[in-house]
């Protein structure tokens, strides 16, 4: 389920060391509310259990040229689709192979092409396609 959808505007209108005051924009369901924000410590086993629980990655068959040229997922002009859901939960037990942040800036064709390089290597050490944590699909 993407968690995004949930979302809605608000400010910040107070903040304290204990946490912080948010005013929620009014939305055809809800009026204008606000809600508090603690800001109380977790441990450090809670926060890594919740992200855990979070952590996603994509496979290498779902990335293509222009996911890494685009804002969208396919083709210029094609309807953007939701690129969250390009990625999957990490399976229990699973160890992602490749971290990679991406960059507009980058040049989305050579940086797929040394990815399919990198690909098609770790295919033939490990007889399985690598797995990656990509920012672009894998942040909620």
């Amino acid at each position: 389920e993407d968690r995004r959808r949930l979302w809605r505007r608000g400010r910040v209108m107070h903040v304290t060391s204990e946490g912080f005051l948010v005013r929620l924009r009014a939305d055809r369901m809800k009026s204008t509310e606000e809600i508090w924000v603690s800001m109380a410590p977790i441990g450090a086993d809670e926060l890594l259990s919740i992200a855990l629980s979070r952590l996603r990655c994509i496979e290498w068959a779902a990335i293509t040229p222009e996911l890494l040229m685009n804002s969208s997922c396919g083709p210029r002009g094609e309807e953007q689709c939701d690129l969250h859901n390009l990625s999957r939960p990490v399976k229990d037990g699973e160890a992602i192979d490749f971290f990679l942040s991406h960059s507009w800036k980058d040049d989305g064709e050579a940086k797929f092409e040394k990815l399919k390089d990198l690909a098609e290597s770790f295919f033939l050490s490990n007889g399985v396609y690598p797995t990656f944590w990509l920012d672009k699909v894998c942040i909620d």
